[in-house]
């Protein structure tokens, strides 16, 4: 599956400024996606502060407890800005375009229905140790493409 990078620079140090905010992102996305399939928070302790850690925690715990588990493909992301106002604070605003469903832990029950959301966040980042982590997003716009709506 190809993911679409793409995006213009806002402030900061250009191309590479640009650059560490698309792998930041990319790396979060990635760590969320093998998170929530495998029921284990721990993937995004690497790209995550405990705090946005601790909520994907309770989200696994929700589905859990419900018999659930979350698939889900980044299917697209454009990094449309990228932005440091003081050292060790990185923003990024990103388009992405999810598929995704709740898998069932229990044999011979259906999954969910498929959804495919487009949506536009923005990413707060710290620097831990040379480490960029995801601290905070905020959601700018959540658009269901299918099922309509």
């Amino acid at each position: 599956m190809a993911v679409i990078l793409a995006g213009t620079i806002t402030s900061g140090c250009g191309n590479d400024l640009h650059a560490e905010g698309e792998r930041a992102v990319q790396a979060y996305c990635d760590a969320v996606i093998i998170a929530y399939r495998t029921s284990d928070a721990s993937a995004v302790l690497p790209v995550s502060t405990e705090r946005e850690w601790r909520k994907i925690f309770t989200l696994i715990d929700v589905k859990q407890a419900d018999g659930l588990v979350l698939e889900s493909v980044l299917e697209s992301l454009t990094v449309t800005s990228v932005e440091q106002s003081k050292p060790g604070f990185m923003t990024v605003a990103a388009s992405e375009r999810w598929r995704y469903f709740d898998r069932p832990i229990e044999l011979g029950r259906p999954p969910t229905p498929e959804l495919l959301v487009d949506m536009e966040l923005v990413y707060s980042f710290v620097d831990e140790d040379g480490v960029w982590k995801m601290d905070q997003a905020t959601t700018r716009r959540h658009d269901y493409i299918e099922p309509k709506g």
